[in-house]
């Protein structure tokens, strides 16, 4: 459990952080972060801190498809964190996993 909790902190600081960065490097006219790695930290479970972000800095919230794409993701998670609170379906998810990992 530990190693998740540190996982996430982790995934969403620096999601925070490119976040920012790519926020900071549009004002002053640097090197951007490309959109599909800002969506690729929020799909590896940045997301809550991916949409702080925009929130707070207002960084890509009329953007499309990058705007679309993050509430998608979320949906996403928010539906597989559901499906994972109930035991049965969680066995055949983690069965199924386990075996696209190669480690059953």
């Amino acid at each position: 459990m530990a190693v998740l909790f540190w996982y996430f902190l982790g995934v969403n600081l620096l999601t925070y952080v490119l976040f920012f960065w790519d926020k900071l490097m549009a004002m002053r006219g640097g090197w951007r972060v490309p959109e599909k790695t800002l969506l690729m930290w929020a799909f590896l479970g940045g997301s809550p801190l991916a949409k702080v972000a925009q929130r707070l800095m207002r960084h890509k919230t009329r953007k499309e498809p990058f705007r679309s794409n993050l509430n998608r993701i979320i949906v996403v998670q928010c539906l597989l964190a559901t499906l994972l609170c109930i035991p049965d379906v969680r066995h055949v998810i983690l069965a199924e996993l386990s075996q696209v990992l190669g480690l059953s």
